[in-house]
């Protein structure tokens, strides 16, 4: 996807766009053992990005799983550092619960005009308090825009949409900014000396 931006310098106007890939994959438990230049397009000569963002569900959680992880990188956040670190990415967030991973990368060229400006972990299984439902969430800014992402992991199958809808509510509900200008996700404000809009 393509963000294009007008940033006012003076009387100046320069446009630009942002090319953003997103993955999201279950990933069943499964070790980091395949080769993923076409998930990240990598091999795509045509494409030149600048941010990704990478949301993985049912990593491995169990305790010695979660235990090597707290002490080392979890190998999946190694194998993403590893395949696009070579590129100039830059690994700017990482959220983590229990199966749930959210990754952000972006060139290094962006960091200055990116902020993060917070985290969130939101557990909605087993009544609220297993994390191995639920979401994470990284809300940013980029170039004076509020960006909020979140990972979901929800209960299956379509006779449990009302229940998967509920978790999502919820998820929705807990992500609260206090003290800045969009207290909750659902807000919006005006971007600070920047105007973006989608390309077409």
């Amino acid at each position: 996807n393509n963000v294009g931006c007008e940033s006012k310098e003076a009387e100046r106007t320069e446009s630009f766009a942002l090319s953003v890939h997103v993955v999201t994959w279950n990933v069943a438990s499964a070790a980091p053992t395949v080769d993923l230049s076409d998930l990240l397009q990598l091999n795509n000569q045509d494409l030149n990005l600048d941010i990704y963002i990478i949301g993985l569900q049912e990593m491995n959680f169990g305790i010695i799983s979660l235990l090597s992880d707290a002490a080392f990188e979890d190998p999946w956040s190694s194998l993403f550092m590893d395949m696009l670190s070579p590129l100039n990415f830059v690994k700017i967030s990482q959220v983590r619960m229990q199966g749930l991973l959210l990754l952000v990368f972006a060139k290094y060229q962006h960091l200055p005009y990116i902020q993060i400006i917070s985290t969130k972990s939101t557990p909605t299984g087993l009544y609220g308090y297993w994390g191995n439902k639920g979401g994470v969430n990284v809300c940013l800014k980029l170039y004076g825009y509020y960006v909020s992402i979140i990972n979901c992991h929800l209960p299956p199958h379509m006779y449990n949409n009302d229940q998967r809808l509920e978790h999502f509510d919820r998820i929705l509900e807990s992500l609260t900014f206090e003290g800045y200008d969009v207290p909750n996700i659902l807000d919006h404000d005006e971007p600070e000396a920047t105007n973006c809009h989608p390309c077409p």
